[in-house]
Parts: structure tokens; C-alpha cells; sequence
């Protein structure tokens, strides 16, 4: 295929779903080996986007699939950890925007995101970014532990960076779950 559009239109003429499912993780494995940034923010574009630039968009049931895979790959991707925050930091704006179709892939990448800024010690930042999570959801069984490591990893984050305000909120919504 000349490049990733051309890949990803290809996979769409695929008649069955589950062939479609296989032929996308081939093309991420594929772009992510590659170190192909281009290709990979194509793919995630296309995957997460109602309406894509090009191309039809893909349908939820099999982008959901195919996107809770690849962004747990992205991480664990031999990518320069600069790519792994631009790719992340795409994933996240793409899936936050149709967030009631995308809550699984969204968490992963929240809390992949937040390893990342948490090692650089941008401790608002990785606060912000996991307080975005939906922890009350009626589209996903959540746990009350879940729950309340969550709150209290954010609560401590935004205790480093000094907003004693903001870590109060999250403390309190552990304690609703202890």
C-alpha cells in the first residue's frame, strides 16, 4: 500500500468484521514497528473520528476493539517516549471527544499518560489527566477499588504539586468508597 489511507481504505472494502478486526491490528503492529508517526496518528484519527478527513468511518463495534488494543501497544512500543506522549496526547483528544463509545481505550491511555507526565513530574498535569477518567459509568463495570486507587493517586499528585484544594475533592471521593 502507498501509505496508511490507502492501507486503511483497503481494510474497509474487507467484507467481514472480524477480517477487518485482524487486518487493522496488522496495519498498527505494522505502522507502530515502523516507527511510521505519521501513519499511526492516520490510524488513530480514522478509528476515533465519527466523520474522518478521508475515508469512511469505521464502524464503533469494530474500533473499539481494534483501538483498546493499540493504545495499550503504544505504550509498550519500542517508540521513543517523545512519540509515545505525541501519539497518547492525540489518542486522547480523539477519544475524548466520542468518550461514550471510547471509555476503556480513554482510561488506558489517561493512565498511561499520566506514568509519562508522573515521570517527568508534571504532577498537575498527570492529576489532570487522571481526573478526567469516568469513574461513575453506566457503560463499564467499574470497582469500588478501582475507584478509590484512582482518587487516591490523584490526590496525592495533586498533593506534589502543591493544590492541597484540588487533592481534598479527590480524597473525599475516596473516602464515599471506603
Amino acid at each position: 500500500m502507498a501509505d496508511s489511507h490507502d492501507a486503511l481504505d483497503a481494510i474497509e472494502r474487507i467484507g467481514t468484521h472480524a477480517q477487518k478486526v485482524e487486518e487493522y491490528k496488522k496495519l498498527a503492529t505494522k505502522l507502530l514497528s515502523e516507527g511510521n508517526m505519521q501513519g499511526l496518528k492516520t490510524f488513530v484519527c480514522r478509528l476515533a473520528e465519527d466523520a474522518p478527513s478521508r475515508g469512511e468511518a469505521v464502524p464503533t463495534m469494530i474500533s473499539r476493539q481494534v483501538l483498546q488494543d493499540f493504545v495499550g501497544e503504544i505504550f509498550t512500543s519500542t517508540l521513543p517516549q517523545a512519540l509515545r506522549r505525541e501519539l497518547g496526547q492525540l489518542a486522547l483528544q480523539k477519544l475524548k471527544a466520542r468518550l461514550s463509545s471510547f471509555e476503556e481505550p480513554f482510561s488506558i491511555v489517561s493512565e498511561k499518560m499520566a506514568d509519562i507526565l508522573q515521570e517527568d513530574e508534571d504532577w498537575a498535569g498527570a492529576a489532570s489527566i487522571l481526573s478526567h477518567i469516568p469513574l461513575t459509568s453506566s457503560q463499564r463495570n467499574i470497582s469500588d477499588d478501582y475507584k478509590a486507587k484512582m482518587y487516591v493517586r490523584i490526590a496525592m499528585l495533586y498533593l506534589e504539586a502543591e493544590d492541597e484544594v484540588a487533592a481534598e475533592t479527590f480524597v473525599g471521593g475516596s473516602h464515599a468508597l471506603v
